[in-house]
């Protein structure tokens, strides 16, 4: 297994706005087309970036359940 770090624009780009460089899927663009090229076979990230519909070719296949705040 090899881990692959994958910098999104909104990882590079922290001091331009959000709609500026794109809006929704600016820390999961890159990501989504390393997965369709086939350069990783999986990628974890947080569902706050997720935008609500993924590439057709691609699926969430696993979302661990939430820890509840309250606990911690």
């Amino acid at each position: 297994m090899e881990l692959v770090a994958i910098r999104t624009k909104g990882d590079i780009l922290q001091d331009v706005p959000l709609a500026r460089i794109g809006g929704k899927g600016v820390f999961i663009k890159e990501i989504e087309e390393a997965l369709l090229r086939g350069d990783v076979d999986l990628a974890v990230h947080s569902m706050k970036d997720v935008p609500a519909e993924v590439p057709e070719t691609l699926e969430i296949a696993v979302m661990p359940l939430r820890e509840d705040p309250g606990t911690s």
